[in-house]
């Protein structure tokens, strides 16, 4: 024991006297040459270079790596950091970005989210290929400050949920949206004929039961790219009926089966009843209907965190925030269809600052 100690002094010592050794002969070698970003591809090596804010002279042992790390973090796209000293004379930044999982409609601007639910950068409107999510608001934020968050958590849930069961992938969702009463109502893209398509009612809470009814009418040949309306909010039934026909239209008796491809025009499916569905593991952010001003939750509500198997709520420029609350990353924004785009950031040449984007609201 006590030779392995003096053995790894010894190393130490040896590997102290050679850098020093190495700095006395070589000094020119100990200046910082260059900065090699990796990891990175939206953010470009200039914006990074710029933020880092490395001075020329500046010897590779005098570098500050977590102030650096702090600096280039605050690119809107750049998630997380990591610097590293490499000899000779090298600094190597190692960058992990944001990856888009849907657009926040808030007011009349679109915001990218990520899948923790930080709204990090307003949308480009040549990069709007995500579903939207919209339906959350200042006026939702009222009722109780969590509440977007917590709603915003779910909706990505059910996104990531659709696209892993082979119900919906994620490319086939044009847009989630949050009704407070009803629920959530998601709407498929892909039309064949490049007319409207399915539009699936799911109710607030025990999204797993709901699922599992979505998963058996696909099962049974329901087609999405359809004009259909889907609700599988009922506890033991789905109703499929055309879009737009009225709500009073006649419905067969229950345990009427689809037909694939051949839905009558309107239809309630039997399924199976609550004692032969497993127990519900799915989140319950928003399971119960919003409470009016007057009875709003307690301020002990679950916050906006993703938990296993539930949804959960960095850095961006700043600009103008919407009076909402704040993400768990600290960013974030809603509702709004898929417009034509908002306004791309500006192009920066090399050595220029970053963009400055408006930063999305917070929400908690």
């Amino acid at each position: 024991m006590g030779l392995s100690r003096q053995v790894r002094l010894s190393l130490l010592g040896a590997a102290a006297v050679a850098a020093l050794g190495w700095a006395v002969l070589r000094p020119d070698e100990m200046y910082v040459e260059r900065i090699d970003f990796q990891g990175n591809e939206r953010a470009t090596d200039a914006e990074l270079r710029h933020l880092s804010d490395l001075r020329n002279g500046v010897t590779i042992w005098e570098v500050d790596l977590p102030t650096l790390s702090e600096r280039v973090q605050r690119h809107p796209w750049v998630a997380s950091v990591v610097a590293e000293r490499r000899m000779p004379g090298t600094i190597v930044v190692k960058v992990q970005e944001h990856e888009p999982a849907a657009l926040l409609a808030f007011g009349q601007r679109l915001y990218y989210v990520d899948e923790t639910g930080g709204p990090f950068l307003e949308a480009r409107s040549d990069d709007l290929d995500h579903p939207v999510i919209s339906g959350i608001d200042a006026a939702l934020e009222q009722l109780h400050p969590r509440l977007p968050g917590l709603v915003l958590h779910d909706a990505l849930w059910l996104l990531r949920e659709l696209d892993a069961r082979a119900i919906l992938p994620h490319e086939r969702v044009s847009e989630i949206s949050f009704h407070r009463t009803r629920g959530f109502v998601v709407q498929a893209a892909g039309s064949v004929a490049g007319g409207p398509t399915a539009e699936v009612l799911i109710g607030l809470g025990d999204y797993e039961r709901q699922l599992r009814h979505l998963a058996a009418l696909v099962e049974r040949g329901v087609d999405f790219t359809r004009p259909l309306h889907i609700d599988v909010a009922p506890e033991t039934v789905a109703i499929v009926r055309p879009r737009g026909a009225p709500v009073g239209l006649p419905v067969g008796p229950d345990g009427v089966e689809l037909p694939a491809m051949a839905a009558p025009p309107a239809a309630v499916v039997a399924l199976a009843p609550p004692s032969a569905a497993p127990a519900a593991s799915a989140p319950t952010a928003a399971a119960k209907p919003v409470p009016s001003a007057a009875t709003k939750p307690a301020p002990s509500a679950p916050v906006a965190k993703a938990a296993s198997g539930s949804p959960a709520a960095k850095p961006g420029a700043a600009a103008p925030k919407p009076a909402v609350p704040k993400p768990v990353n600290e960013k974030k924004p809603s509702a709004a269809p898929r417009p034509g785009g908002a306004a791309a950031p500006r192009t920066v040449p090399p050595g220029a600052a970053p963009p400055s984007a408006p930063s999305a609201p917070a929400l908690h």
